[in-house]
């Protein structure tokens, strides 16, 4: 018969106990069966959210480094480039350079050994006219005079006309 106290029913000491022992299984088998494997995967999942965060710092690290390692080699082909460009720019320039005085030595020396040729004919066709001239006024002396002049007569007409020759100028 259940215990009445203060008016009220009270439970059975069985039951307290029986109900206290069965609370208390279920506390031990929830926290075995549900808390302790549920702590168990928090603190997994902590460990493997930690190490994908340091992994991705890491990560990030190795980036920035790279990208730092990437920059300075660009900066360096660049630097590299701009070297090679004004090289070959400044032999391209003393190729040219060089190539415009060879051009200019050789027109040089075209022009002098064509004013060389221009006097040489000259002087050639200077003697060839005069010789023809002086063959000419022989001729003619001869014919005006219509007597045979000796051999220094003539030589001296000769060297007076040559004079007189030589005075003259020639446009050719």
């Amino acid at each position: 018969m259940p215990f009445i106290f203060l008016g009220a029913i009270s439970p059975n000491i069985i039951h307290v106990i029986a109900t206290l022992l069965t609370l208390s299984i279920i506390i031990v088998l929830a926290t075995f069966l549900i808390y302790f494997p549920a702590k168990k995967s928090i603190e997994e999942r902590k460990k493997f959210i930690k190490s994908n965060i340091d992994e991705a710092i890491d990560k990030n690290k190795q980036a920035n480094k790279f990208m730092e390692d990437a920059e300075l080699k660009i900066k360096e082909s660049v630097d590299d480039s701009k070297y090679v460009t004004d090289t070959a720019k400044a032999e391209a320039q003393r190729i040219k350079e060089e190539i415009i005085e060879q051009a200019q030595e050789e027109i040089d020396q075209l022009k002098e050994k064509l004013v060389k040729e221009k006097t040489s004919e000259t002087e050639s066709l200077k003697a060839k006219i005069n010789q023809q001239i002086i063959d000419a006024a022989l001729e003619i002396s001869k014919k005006v005079i219509e007597k045979d002049l000796s051999k220094e007569d003539e030589q001296k007409m000769i060297a007076t006309f040559i004079e007189e020759l030589e005075n003259y100028e020639f446009n050719l």
